[in-house]
């Protein structure tokens, strides 16, 4: 009588163990999709041939507006290009000024790169110029813009009559945290389909 119960007992703790395995599991992978989707949702990736393009939809930096005149925010996407291991960064801004030659800095946390902006097209917005601008980064500078844990600030700087307008946009610390563990999920998968 005692040995059916000891079975009895054996049998009932690998059924439970059994269930906490499949309730872990099914928790495990209900976080990974619920991550995955999160970054699916914020690039699309193409093959040409023997490369790969990776699309990073766009996203908005708050203005650090110190005036009226201080643009609200600055959209801005990015395009990895195997071939040239190149990240092409398009921003859409609204100016108060039409300069035209604009000068962007970069401030990471650990460094600072500064690129003249190619300006690609300027249209007349109600009481400003919206600018589409390009420049050009190393998929390193691409990286480095998220491997600090403190936000990445873009700033504009350009000379009109003789008048220095420098405007930053920036992250608050919460919404960048969010933003950087999906920017370097996407980053990682990048390096993974590329071979980096």
């Amino acid at each position: 009588m005692c040995r059916f119960f000891e079975g009895s007992a054996h049998y009932y703790r690998i059924a439970e163990m059994k269930k906490i395995v499949v309730i872990f599991s099914v928790i495990v992978m209900g976080i990974v999709n619920l991550s995955a989707t999160n970054v699916k949702d914020m690039f699309v990736q193409r093959s040409t041939g023997d490369e790969s393009l990776f699309f990073i939809f766009s996203q908005s930096l708050p203005g650090q507006r110190e005036n009226r005149e201080s643009p609200k925010k600055l959209d801005y996407d990015f395009t990895y290009v195997q071939k040239t291991d190149s990240v092409t960064m398009l921003m859409t801004v609204n100016l108060p000024k039409s300069p035209k030659k604009l000068l962007i800095s970069v401030e990471t946390g650990n460094n600072t790169f500064e690129k003249e902006a190619e300006i690609i097209f300027v249209k007349p917005a109600k009481s400003s110029y919206s600018y589409r601008l390009r420049i050009m980064l190393s998929f390193k500078e691409f990286e480095e813009m998220y491997e600090s844990s403190s936000p990445f600030t873009i700033s504009l700087h350009y000379d009109y009559i003789n008048k220095l307008y420098d405007y930053k946009f920036r992250l608050s610390q919460n919404k960048w945290l969010d933003n950087r563990k999906k920017m370097m999920d996407i980053i990682e998968l990048i390096k993974l389909n590329t071979g980096k």
